[in-house]
């Protein structure tokens, strides 16, 4: 028991001095989370039903008052789970800090659709973007065929990247991400050839990015505009 007990106190002791900031007394300010999460409290009790003591109360104040020698390992332990949940909690506001930093785009304002490749060139065709059929193959490139992380998770057909937040644009839908490649590539197309035009805007590292543009458009014109169901 007293091993057991010397081994907690220890990590308890290095627990408590990362989470209060290297022994400082300066009272620890939560982050104000998005309106439909709630603030960590500044304090929370670690319940012990196994002692008639009152119940221990953890912030950044009184924390390192505390006699760890005098605690139960129950106590030690449940020191331990709130400093686990500490940790847990601030990864996820500093989730939705970044998240909520980078904005959602929104600006389709039809339906949703199902997003299948009728679907997609019936909505390149409502936005009216030039070259459709390449633009149609750049999104089966850069999603593999609709099933990238970037396309499922951002909503993001085309790779259009955030160079400000070094992420990818997130969409509310991936219709948005249709007009988002008009706003952020197609304004600057003048004419000419579409997929010398990629080129020259450098819209992929990849020297055979072009080439495999043409190879898509190609089969993807033999199976949406030739062959009968």
């Amino acid at each position: 028991m007293e091993t057991s007990k010397t081994y907690l106190l220890g990590v308890v002791l290095l627990c408590s001095t990362s989470i209060f900031g290297q022994g400082s007394n300066e009272p620890f300010h939560t982050i104000r989370e998005h309106s439909n999460h709630r603030v960590i409290n500044q304090a929370e009790e670690i319940p012990d039903s196994s002692i008639n003591e009152a119940p221990i109360i953890v912030d950044s104040i009184h924390v390192l008052d505390i006699d760890f020698s005098n605690m139960s390992v129950e106590q030690l332990e449940n020191l331990i789970v709130l400093y686990e949940n500490y940790l847990h909690k601030k990864r996820e506001r500093n989730t939705l800090i970044k998240e909520n930093n980078q904005q959602i785009l929104n600006y389709y304002n039809g339906e949703s659709h199902e997003l299948t490749l009728t679907n997609l060139v019936d909505v390149i065709e409502e936005v009216g973007l030039n070259n459709q059929l390449f633009v149609l193959a750049q999104a089966v490139l850069e999603t593999g065929h609709f099933t990238s992380s970037v396309c499922n998770n951002y909503h993001n057909l085309f790779g259009l990247y955030d160079s400000k937040h070094k992420d990818y644009y997130r969409f509310a839908r991936w219709e948005d991400s249709v007009i988002g490649y008009q706003k952020f590539i197609q304004y600057r197309y003048k004419g000419g050839n579409y997929l010398q035009f990629l080129r020259r805007i450098g819209y992929a590292e990849d020297p055979r990015y072009t080439t495999k543009v043409a190879q898509i458009a190609t089969q993807l014109y033999k199976r949406l505009f030739t062959q009968k169901n």
